[in-house]
């Protein structure tokens, strides 16, 4: 007895190929899909990094109010460092930029 292929079918949209996946395994079809060559461009990053020491207790601090509003301490830092930057550039009187 041989054994019928079983072919991936035509889709009208993304939504019915997923639904189809949903159902489906790949391995169930390998003999119809081919290997594919990508290539990624990530380019440089957009960020640098700045390293300082704090004092122990001063970072598990940090850590902890970090934590309390949802964010890594990295993050915090980075949000508050922004904010005091704009603080400086702007015109108090104004609120224009200097």
């Amino acid at each position: 007895m041989t054994q019928k292929k079983i072919r991936i079918p035509q889709f009208k949209n993304r939504q019915e190929m997923a639904e189809w996946w949903d159902t489906h395994s790949i391995a169930n079809y390998l003999n119809e899909i081919k290997p594919v060559n990508i290539k990624f461009d990530l380019g440089k990053p957009k960020e640098e990094t700045i390293m300082f020491r704090l004092d122990k207790g001063v970072k598990q601090y940090l850590g902890q109010l970090a934590r309390t509003k949802g964010l890594n301490t990295s993050s915090l830092l980075r949000m508050w460092i922004m904010e005091k930057f704009n603080q400086i550039h702007r015109n108090p009187l104004t609120g224009n930029a200097k």
